[in-house]
């Protein structure tokens, strides 16, 4: 789904001013080590979230382009992005006011300055920042929208845990629909949860034929309701923890988690309408095989109407660039970064 057609970075990190356009479903940056790859996608969490890094906020001291810091000049840097909605793209209702002056394409930007904690916002081409009632209704739609940074060598089972609370509040709320007797509870969560993963089971089965079965590991009585969600794998007559799973198989156990959620948001009325994905080198420990395996599923499930995802992506990797429908080479010259559209 393309939600982002066009983003301006402007004297950010090492990028003094580049406008990456015509953006796809799924958008692959690919480069040397060092040639600012990933500040690309630490932009787009600025713009979406005030962080740079997971966890850490703004900090212009460190996110200014760096070779202009002693120049006499004012100093700012911004992060503009276009936004052209699909019409899946709903506003729920009490938000028309914010549909009305957003319309359906437009641009917001968001501008820092030294000694300012909170950035200025601007739409379309306003000469002056937008007011804080405008401001809060901007707020307002960017929440309509998950925002996903999962930066390099995460490890693929710390950010399932962490969406534990998401994933039990997808399951309980499918669940809700056919457990309506007591004694019923633990039988409809079995099937609930088997329902709920059933294109993961089947993905990564497809990658690893040796795996039998995957549940989520969910209570089988009362006494089991304090728990963590995670998962276990069958081989054989052996289940076995997601923990004693290969990097490999954790990463997709983890893209389906994440999509899984994502998906469920949309189907909740008033809730997300959209999500954005801005992950560093998915490929990074896997073998061939899962690395297509996995290109394969980003291109999927970025190009699925009925997800409502994009997706952006650095990378060293040919199948993730072939699989991409829109790639960027990104260079460094005297360490400023330059990118440029691959055909």
């Amino acid at each position: 789904m393309k939600l982002i057609s066009k983003v301006e970075i402007d004297h950010f990190r090492s990028i003094r001013n580049e406008t990456i356009d015509g953006l796809g479903d799924f958008t692959a940056f690919a480069g040397l080590n060092n040639s600012g790859k990933s500040n690309v996608l630490r932009a787009l969490n600025a713009f979406f979230r005030d962080q740079t890094d997971s966890g850490l906020r703004v900090d212009f001291a460190q996110d200014y382009y760096r070779h202009d810091l002693k120049t006499k000049k004012s100093k700012l840097f911004s992060i503009t992005v276009k936004f052209d909605l699909p019409a899946s793209f709903k506003f729920r209702r009490g938000l028309e006011p914010i549909e009305k002056l957003l319309g359906r394409s437009f641009t917001i930007r968001k501008l820092w300055m030294r000694n300012r904690p909170e950035p200025h916002y601007y739409l379309n081409n306003f000469e002056n920042p937008l007011s804080l009632e405008l401001r809060a209704q901007i707020e307002q739609f960017l929440a309509l929208i998950s925002f996903r940074y999962i930066p390099n060598r995460v490890l693929p089972l710390d950010i399932i845990r962490s969406e534990h609370k998401a994933l039990r509040d997808v399951l309980v709320r499918r669940l809700a629909k056919e457990a309506k007797k007591q004694e019923s509870v633990f039988a409809a969560i079995g099937k609930t949860s088997e329902t709920l993963i059933k294109s993961l089971q089947s993905a990564v089965h497809e990658a690893c034929p040796d795996v039998g079965s995957i549940r989520l590991a969910t209570p089988l009585a009362w006494q089991d309701l304090i728990f963590a969600f995670g998962y276990k794998l069958r081989t054989n007559d052996s289940e076995l923890d997601d923990t004693a799973q290969g990097s490999g198989i954790q990463s997709l156990l983890m893209l389906e988690t994440l999509s899984l959620i994502d998906r469920d948001y949309f189907q909740k009325f008033g809730w997300r309408q959209a999500a954005i994905w801005a992950v560093e080198e998915p490929e990074s420990s896997l073998h061939t095989s899962l690395e297509a395996k996995v290109a394969s599923y980003l291109a999927k499930i970025a190009s699925a109407e009925d997800n409502r995802l994009q997706v952006f992506c650095t990378t060293h990797s040919d199948l993730m660039l072939q699989n991409a429908d829109q790639n960027y080479f990104v260079t460094m010259s005297k360490g400023s970064s330059a990118l440029e559209a691959c055909d």
